[in-house]
């Protein structure tokens, strides 16, 4: 398989799937309304925040668990959410994986995924669970010494649909 035809692939799953993921869910409930994961991050203002460590595939593209650490309690600052270590808060877990393919060894591409964790009560069996509410993922590829950029990019695509479910969840409950 030449280069062109396997970039063109992946690409063209990256893109497929970032469609499904983050554009399909609505059309597939059927229910009127707020589902109620979405509805769960009404009145959101503040998270503990986990990062889980850059493999070194990552880090030695220039990205580090610091710079993006920093990176998403800036723009979480900015939207009015405050990153507390307080027990009882939601937990905003950033995740990345590497992937390489040696088809193509002047890419790298990468799995950049937000998820918030809740305390929920499930009446059905009368328990209290730490579940995730809101999961959000960006595939991304990219030339391996641009990827540090591309993943800046990526991050802050996924904080600005998360921080949009939050203002959206936020004026729907307002109006019940």
């Amino acid at each position: 398989m030449t280069q062109r035809r396997s970039m063109f692939l992946i690409f063209g799953f990256t893109v497929v799937a970032s469609a499904w993921i983050c554009h399909a869910g609505p059309f597939l409930r059927q229910q009127p309304g707020m589902s109620g994961e979405l509805l769960s991050l009404a009145g959101l203002h503040q998270v503990q925040l986990h990062v889980e460590p850059l493999q070194p595939l990552l880090t030695s593209q220039g990205m580090t668990t610091i710079s993006l650490n920093r990176m998403v309690r800036g723009r979480l600052r900015e939207a009015n959410i405050e990153v507390v270590d307080t027990a009882n808060a939601p937990v905003m877990k950033i995740t990345a994986w590497p992937g390489a393919e040696p088809a193509l060894p002047k890419a790298l591409a990468f799995n950049l995924r937000i998820s918030l964790y809740q305390h929920a009560t499930v009446e059905r069996i009368k328990q209290r669970l730490f579940v995730p509410t809101y999961t959000d993922f960006n595939l991304g590829l990219d030339k391996a010494g641009k990827i540090n950029e591309t993943m800046k990019t990526s991050i802050t695509v996924l904080l600005d649909r998360f921080l949009l479910a939050v203002s959206v969840a936020t004026i729907n409950a307002s109006d019940r």
